[in-house]
């Protein structure tokens, strides 16, 4: 039995672009409209909030989010939240992770560490992000059903619910 792969297409800024089924939105823009590719942190398709690396299975309308919208500048803080937690694991491997969410002035990340956080450890801390930040890694959002979520965390030791 043979499998036909469906086209999907994006209408983006009166544009339409167009590939395989599972393409990424990064991927299309870097192709078919790389002036746009820079424009945005993440998009919204069909008004549901996207990263570029999110593999697309229907054609839609992409909407690109810079970081002066309230959506991008939550991806950003979701993001930032994220790097905080690598960095804090660099200094502190023993750090255990609880949740880290953006909120509207900004974002946080309960850790539970063998002691209280030291103004020179948030230095330290600040160090780091800007280090793994130039690294350029990217940010690859990924859906786990809850059981395998509880499964890696508990693998790493960490805190579930």
């Amino acid at each position: 039995m043979t499998t036909t792969s469906q086209n999907v297409k994006l209408e983006i800024d009166g544009r339409s672009l167009e590939g395989p089924e599972g393409s990424t939105i990064g991927e299309l823009l870097r192709e078919q409209y790389p002036e746009g590719f820079g424009r945005g942190i993440a998009a919204k398709l069909d008004g549901k909030v996207v990263d570029f690396h999110t593999p697309i299975h229907q054609s839609g309308r992409v909407e690109l989010l810079s970081l002066n919208t309230p959506e991008g500048l939550q991806v950003l803080r979701h993001s930032t939240a994220h790097l905080m937690a690598s960095a804090v694991l660099k200094l502190f491997p023993n750090a255990k992770l609880a949740i880290g969410p953006a909120i509207d002035e900004g974002f946080y990340y309960d850790f539970q560490v063998d002691r209280p956080f030291q103004p020179e450890d948030l230095a330290q801390i600040e160090e780091w992000m800007r280090k793994i930040a130039e690294e350029d890694h990217p940010f690859v959002r990924a859906e786990l059903k809850r059981a395998d979520a509880l499964l890696q965390y508990k693998d790493k030791g960490s805190p579930s619910r």
